[in-house]
Formats: structure tokens, sequence, C-alpha cells
């Protein structure tokens, strides 16, 4: 990063981008690093070394599967065979003779091979970008990759051995929760998001139908629905403010089609549509808005009735659960109670009986 900083270059900004250079870092540091570095405490450092060499076979095979312009030849499998040869001598062929020792470690070299392999072709993406500022990137996304693993370990390493296994469970469930938790959030952001806006679908065509009616333009009618209706669909209006400045610059039928493909409502693709075909067929609009606008409400009304309706069915699991063990308490802990005192009192009576006969049968 200070290289960076000191030639002048500057790090990506889009969240997207370095979502990418994370997948890198993780392809080409911290996942071979990790496992190559385990397999190492478990097999001979030459034994890792040659295995670590299969890395051009594997990059030429996932090459061959997945671009269109890195084909297997017979150069390159001739080149790949006597790379990997020479590594073995220069190693040492005794080393070959720990095959088959331990298997798991000398398998997690080969998958530090292939995840080397895949890293290949993935950042052919980047062939473009200043290679300085890929190079700190994708160092700056291994190592946050990296933290709460390396984070893990030391608490692990520190803490009691009571502590141990539900430190095992955090570092499996930790990286699954940040990997599912923001697409789950996200989701939820953007279906209140487009319930919102389907919410205001019906007093936008009103106020449209009655800007249109009065003569104004669609693209003017948009602009002055969306300024108007901004305090109370702020998310409605700045969709339609979007549409206002694309049919602008280039036609208003795109403009309501990048509006349909970016607002997945129901009620948004029959507008979209609605209103292109008006403006290619030259129909009166009004009468459309108004009728689609009756449409909507009546739709609407429909769901309604339909979720309240269902509401006496959901309600009824959540009151056999939480009413009816209150209700059993109430209804049969007096004879609980009773039962109970029944059985002390009648042991103590059986036992009183069985002296006094005992007593009888003595005299």
């Amino acid at each position: 990063v200070a290289a960076v900083l000191a030639t002048g270059g500057s790090l990506p900004r889009r969240a997207a981008t370095w979502a990418m250079f994370a997948v890198m870092g993780v392809l080409n540091t911290a996942l071979p690093f990790t496992l190559i570095t385990w397999a190492q405490t478990e097999i001979p450092g030459g034994l890792a070394s040659i295995l670590n060499a299969t890395t051009p076979i594997f990059a030429v095979i996932i090459a061959h599967l997945f671009t269109a312009d890195e084909r297997i030849s017979s150069n390159k499998a001739a080149g790949i065979v006597l790379g990997v040869a020479g590594i073995a001598v220069l190693v040492g062929i005794d080393a070959l003779h720990d095959m088959g020792a331990d298997v798991v470690a000398q398998l997690a070299c080969l998958g530090a091979a292939l995840s080397y392999g895949f890293s290949a072709v993935f950042g052919r993406r980047f062939r473009t970008d200043p290679p300085v500022a890929s190079a700190a990137a994708q160092v700056s996304a291994s190592s946050l990759v990296m933290l709460p693993i390396v984070a893990c370990g030391l608490l692990l390493v520190i803490a009691p051995e009571s502590l141990e296994a539900w430190l095992m469970i955090s570092l499996i469930a930790l990286p699954f929760a940040g990997w599912a938790l923001p697409g789950i959030y996200i989701q939820n952001k953007a279906q209140t998001r487009r319930q919102k806006i389907a919410n205001g679908m019906p007093d936008m065509l009103d106020l449209l139908n009655m800007c249109v009616s009065q003569g104004m333009t669609m693209p003017r009618s948009l602009q002055r629905v969306s300024r108007d209706i901004a305090p109370v669909y702020p998310d409605l209006a700045k969709e339609l403010k979007i549409v206002t400045e694309q049919a602008r610059v280039g036609s208003l039928e795109q403009a309501l089609i990048n509006f349909s493909s970016r607002v997945d409502v129901p009620e948004v693709h029959s507008l979209t549509s609605l209103l292109a075909q008006t403006e290619r067929l030259g129909t009166s609009v009004s009468n459309a808005l108004e009728d689609y606008s009756d449409s909507i409400r009546t739709t609407m009304r429909q769901r309604a009735d339909e979720k309240a309706n269902s509401a006496a069915f959901k309600l009824l699991f959540p009151t056999v659960f939480c009413l009816m063990p209150a209700v059993y308490l109430f209804l049969m802990g007096p004879a609980v109670v009773q039962l109970s005192e029944f059985y002390e009192t009648g042991i103590e009576a059986l036992d009183t009986s069985a002296a006094v006969d005992v007593l009888n049968n003595g005299n």
C-alpha cells in the first residue's frame, strides 16, 4: 500500500472490485499458504516441493477448460513434464519414497497447487490494472480474510481447554455467518425497497394522470411527479428521477425498460409496458393510467384480504403452543395436587393398618 501511494497510484474504490481481489487473495495467498504450512509439518519438505511443482499442470488444465485462448498443446505438455521432472531431480528422487505415508498432507499440497492453478486463471481479469496496485489490493484483501482465522488461532493457544470446543465451533460458524448474513441483509433491504415502491404506485399513477391530462408531456410529468412524491415515497421518487434523466439523454422507451430491469416489481413491469406501448402507438395515456391505477388498488386490496384471512390460521399454532400448557396446568393442577396428597395419606394409612394387624396377631 505504501508503494502504491508513493508512486502516485490509488487502490480500488468499488466494493465489487474489492470482492474480486478478496477471492484472488484467498485463491493465491490465504488458502495455499495455509495448506502448505500445515502439510510441511506432516511430510518432508522435499516431497512438499515436488507436489507443489504440479501447479503448472493444474493451471494448464484449468485454462484449457475455462478459457478460449489457452489450449493445451504438445509443447506445453512437454514443458510441464520436464519442469516437474527437473524439480524432482533437484530435490532428490529419494523424496518420492515418502509417497503414501501421509495421504491427507499430500492431498493438502495438491490442493494448494490446485488453488494456485485457479488463481492463475482468475487473475486474468486484472491484466489491465496496474501491477503494484493489484498486488497491494490482493495482499490487503487476503490479510483481512485471514485476520479472523489468526485471531481464533491465538485464542486457541491462550484459552483454557474447557473453551477450545467453543472456539473451534466459532472458527467454523463465524466465517459462515460472515458469508451468509450480508446476503440475507441485502435481500431483506431489497425486498423492503421493492415493497415501498409497489405501495407508492397507485398514488404516483394518479398524479401522473393529472399531469398528463393537463397537457404535460410524459417526461415532464414524470419529473414533476418525482418531485412531489419525494417526501412520502423517496425510493419511487429516486427511480422516477433516474427515468427522467435517462429519457433526457436517450429515449423514454429505453429509460422505461431500464426502470423495469432495475426494479423487479410486477406493477413496475406492467407500467413500463403500458407507457412504452402508448408512446409507440400514440394512444390515450390518461385513460390507460386511470384504469391501471384502479387495477393496482384492487389487487392490493385483494392481497390485504388474503393476508387477513390467513392470519387466523397462522395464529392457531402460537395459540396452541403458548396457551394450551397454561390451560392444562390450570385444569389438571388441582387434580395432580390431590392425587399426590392421596398417595401420601394412603401410604400412611396402610402403614398404620399393617401395624395394628401385627399387634392383634401378637396378642
